[in-house]
C-alpha cells in the first residue's frame, strides 16, 4: 500500500519538496512516495467531490502505481478496473491494495484485467469489455476512461474505444518540477469528440438515406453541415435525396445526370450514372450510394 496521508513532520508541499531535493538521487524515491506523493493524494482525494461519480472507471496502468492511483482518487467511482500487462501487474496489486484500504465512502470495487503486452489494441478492447461485463454493462454515460498512465499504444486504443462507445475521458495533468517529478496534480476531462462530431446525427442520417427517407435525410444534413466539415460526400449525398425525391422522371433524370458529373470518375459515379438513365431510385440504389462511399472513404 502506498500512504496517503503526508507524515507530520512535513508540514507543507513545499518543505516536502526542499527535503526531496536535498537527497542523494538514490534516496528521492523514497522521499517521493513518502513525503511527495501524499500531498498529490490529498489534494486530489479533496477535489474528488467536484467531479461526477461513475459507475466504472478504468486506468491503465504503467511502470509506476502513482499515476494510476491518484487517478482512481480524483474520479468518485463504483468499480475500478485496472488494466494491466506482465511487467506492470505488481504496480496494479499496489494500485489496487491502497483503494481497497479506503474508508468509505471512498472505496471502491477492483479489479485487474490483462491486456496482453500492451501492443495490441484488440487485447485493450477484449478487456475493456470484460470490465464492462464485471460491472454490469452500465450505460456509456456511466463510464470513465483514464488515459494519464500506460503505453502509448493503450492509450491509443483507449481513446479510439472511448470516443466511439461514447465513454466520458479524462487524465491527470501536473506542473513538471523536474524529469519525473510532478507536482499540483489536477484532473482534466477530455472533450466529447463523438459529440461535437455528431457521430450520432450522422449515423441517423445515413440510416433514413439508406432507407429512402430522403426528406428526413436532407434535414440532419443540413444540420450537419452547420456544425462540422463532412466533406464533400454530404453534399453528394444530399443531391442524391434531392434528386430521388424529384416530381417528375425527367427532373430526376436531370438531377442525377448532373450529379453524375460532379462526382469522381470511379465506383461512386459508375452507381449514379444509370440513375441518370432511367431515372429510378430506390431504398437499395441509397444503400449501395453510401457503401460505395463508405468503402472510397469518402463518407467518414
Amino acid at each position: 500500500m502506498l500512504p496517503l496521508t503526508p507524515p507530520s513532520h512535513v508540514p507543507d508541499l513545499a518543505t516536502a519538496i526542499a527535503r526531496y531535493q536535498a537527497v542523494p538521487p538514490t534516496d528521492r524515491p523514497g522521499r517521493y512516495r513518502d513525503e511527495i506523493f501524499p500531498w498529490a493524494a490529498q489534494r486530489l482525494l479533496a477535489s474528488r467531490c467536484t467531479h461526477p461519480a461513475t459507475a466504472l472507471l478504468v486506468i491503465p496502468v504503467g511502470t509506476q502505481p502513482y499515476a494510476p492511483l491518484l487517478a482512481a482518487l480524483a474520479t468518485p467511482a463504483a468499480r475500478v478496473a485496472l488494466l494491466v500487462n506482465r511487467v506492470t501487474e505488481p504496480h496494479g496489486d499496489v494500485v489496487a491494495a491502497t483503494l481497497r484500504g479506503l474508508s468509505n465512502p471512498d472505496r471502491p470495487e477492483v479489479e485487474r484485467f490483462s491486456i496482453g503486452e500492451a501492443n495490441s489494441g484488440i487485447d485493450v478492447c477484449k478487456a475493456v469489455d470484460s470490465a464492462l461485463f464485471w460491472a454490469g454493462d452500465p450505460w456509456p454515460t456511466d463510464i470513465t476512461v483514464d488515459v494519464t498512465g500506460g503505453r502509448k499504444a493503450t492509450s491509443a486504443a483507449l481513446g479510439a474505444l472511448a470516443g466511439l462507445r461514447g465513454f466520458r475521458q479524462v487524465y491527470i495533468e501536473g506542473r513538471q518540477l523536474e524529469p519525473g517529478l510532478f507536482v499540483e496534480e489536477t484532473l482534466l476531462v477530455l472533450d466529447d469528440v463523438r459529440a461535437w462530431l455528431q457521430e450520432d446525427s450522422r449515423s441517423t442520417a445515413t440510416a433514413l438515406f439508406e432507407a429512402g427517407a430522403f426528406p428526413a435525410a436532407i434535414a440532419h444534413f443540413d444540420q450537419l453541415a452547420e456544425r462540422v466539415l463532412a466533406g464533400p460526400a454530404l453534399g453528394w449525398m444530399r443531391a442524391f435525396a434531392a434528386a430521388a425525391t424529384a416530381s417528375t422522371a425527367t427532373a430526376r433524370n436531370a438531377a442525377f445526370a448532373h450529379l453524375a458529373a460532379e462526382l469522381p470518375a470511379g465506383p461512386i459515379r459508375g452507381t449514379v450514372e444509370p440513375l441518370a438513365q432511367h431515372g429510378e431510385a430506390t431504398a437499395i440504389d441509397a444503400a449501395t450510394f453510401v457503401a460505395v462511399l463508405e468503402a472510397e472513404g469518402a463518407w467518414r
